[in-house]
């Protein structure tokens, strides 16, 4: 249940003035009056990232995850993480909120310290805030749908930097948002880890 709490208002040209904070499931979802108030639910606190699509083919092909491809932060499919042999498998990913947006711990990397923490894209233990956004690539309303509910993350501290897949490798990536690859290569979908 989506609750927003409004605090003092002042129309001004029909824009708001004041702050705005939204709640859901008794969670704060972080938002900024400067910046558009997210369209979707971020993600849950645990999760999966399931990609678009690769190669310009959408969710309706072979789905992909983001996991440890070869030794590297990029893009696996199910089938790799149950192959013998086969060091890659899918991440398991933990949501960190803070004031400027949020940031992916990676919780099942197997190469790293135990002792330290690991964020996406690129593993290292200083974490990428990311501001939550509409899909880039939105056909069929991809931010709304039930059966899809995808959404896109831009870097807060580059504007027009995306999470974004590229060659089966995860980055922080500026790029045409007119280009139908890029923009499904930003878009992304949560699956959440249950507790067992």
């Amino acid at each position: 249940m989506l609750i927003a709490v409004v605090s003092p208002l002042q129309p001004v040209e029909n824009k708001l003035t004041g702050g705005v904070k939204i709640v859901l499931n008794n969670e704060t979802v972080v938002t900024d009056i400067q910046l558009p108030i997210p369209k979707v639910a971020f993600a849950p606190k645990k999760f999966r990232m399931q990609t678009y699509g690769v190669h310009g083919r959408g969710p309706e092909d072979k789905i992909y995850w983001i996991g440890s491809n070869k030794g590297k932060s990029g893009i696996v499919t199910g089938q790799q993480d149950k192959e013998e042999g086969n060091n890659s498998y899918i991440f398991e990913i933990e949501r960190e909120d803070t004031e400027e947006g949020v940031a992916l711990k990676v919780i099942n990397y197997k190469d790293g310290d135990p002792s330290e923490n690991y964020y996406l894209p690129n593993l290292k233990t200083s974490p990428s805030i990311y501001v939550v956004r509409p899909p880039l690539e939105n056909v069929r309303d991809l931010a709304t749908d039930d059966k899809y509910n995808f959404i896109s993350l831009e870097l807060e501290s580059s504007p027009n930097h995306y999470l974004r897949h590229r060659s089966y490798v995860l980055q922080n990536e500026p790029g045409d948002k007119n280009h139908i690859v890029y923009r499904q290569d930003c878009t992304w979908k949560f699956h959440e880890i249950k507790s067992k």
